[in-house]
């Protein structure tokens, strides 16, 4: 078997170019949402695997090599990483929606000082 190069499967520049890793694959529905739940070490180069697909609810329990998952680490860590981009990217363009909006509002002069001021300061 080749090694597994991870440095080069974690390349920022080349996600788009990836291919799901079969480990990650449902080999019921095709999804590439496959994630392991359980591990347990069998020896220092085997680790038994559960693995379940949540489109199809498939699942599967089986003796994995090492590069295996690695392969099954490194994808989760990717798609965490696209998890995240993601909520910044949805954070950030809400905040602009919601500063455009304060921003219309002030130039019609339809918020007053006391419309700021905090209610705990109110008497």
């Amino acid at each position: 078997m080749s090694e597994f190069n991870q440095s080069a499967f974690l390349d920022p520049n080349s996600v788009d170019k990836l291919e799901v890793p079969p480990e990650c694959s449902c080999p019921s529905c095709q999804s590439g949402l496959i994630r392991a739940t359980e591990w347990e070490e069998v020896d220092a180069n085997t680790i038994n695997v559960t693995r379940v697909c949540p489109e199809c609810d498939w699942s599967n329990q089986q003796d994995l090599d090492i590069n295996a998952c690695l392969r099954i680490d490194a994808e989760r860590d990717r798609a965490l990483d696209e998890i995240e981009s993601d909520a910044d990217e949805l954070a950030y363009a809400i905040f602009a929606e919601e500063a455009e909006i304060m921003i219309k509002a002030l130039q019609a002069d339809l918020i007053a000082p006391e419309d700021i001021i905090r209610s705990s300061h109110r008497s």
